[in-house]
C-alpha cells in the first residue's frame, strides 16, 4: 500500500515539474527590454543571442522595418526580404506585440518589439512550448484572423 502511494507521488512531482518548466508568453516578452538594452549597449550581443534557444524550437532575430532580415541564427537568411509574408506585415504594422499563425500544421507564435528605430527584435517558437500556448498573441493563417 505504501509503495503505491509513492509512485503516485512520484509521477504527480514529475508532471508537475514538466508543466512548471514551460515558458509564459507575458515572461518571455518582459524580457525583451532587457536583451534590448544588451544590444544597445553592446552591438555584439547579437552574436550571442543568435545562439540562444528558447524551449527546443524557440529562437530569436532581428528584421528591419522594411521587412529584411538583419540578424537570424540560419545565417543565409540574413539579407532575405520577408516584408511580403503575412506574419512579416503584421509585425512591421503593429512593431510591438505578439501574433500565431499555423504552418504545416504546427502552430508559431511570434513575440516582437521595436529594438531601435529601425529593427524589430523577434521571438519564434512553437506555441505548444508555452505554458499559455500564446494564448494572449492575436491569431493568424496567412494574413486573416482567426481570432
Amino acid at each position: 500500500m505504501k509503495r503505491k502511494l509513492f509512485v503516485f507521488m512520484l509521477s504527480f512531482v514529475v508532471i508537475s515539474c514538466a508543466s512548471a518548466g514551460k515558458p509564459q508568453t507575458a515572461k518571455l516578452k518582459s524580457n525583451f527590454a532587457n536583451i534590448s538594452a544588451k544590444i544597445q549597449k553592446d552591438r555584439s550581443y547579437i552574436n550571442v543571442l543568435m545562439k540562444e534557444r528558447v524551449g527546443k524550437t524557440g529562437y530569436y532575430y532581428i528584421i528591419s522595418t522594411s521587412g529584411i532580415i538583419v540578424a537570424h541564427p540560419q545565417v543565409s537568411l540574413i539579407g532575405a526580404d520577408y516584408s511580403k509574408l503575412s506574419f512579416t506585415q503584421e509585425i512591421l504594422n503593429n512593431k510591438n506585440g505578439c501574433t500565431s499563425y499555423i504552418v504545416f500544421e504546427k502552430e508559431i507564435t511570434i513575440i516582437y518589439e521595436p529594438l531601435n528605430v529601425g529593427e524589430i527584435l523577434c521571438l519564434t517558437i512553437q506555441s505548444n512550448e508555452l505554458s499559455d500556448e500564446g494564448a494572449i498573441c492575436r491569431k493568424s493563417t496567412f494574413g486573416q484572423s482567426i481570432r
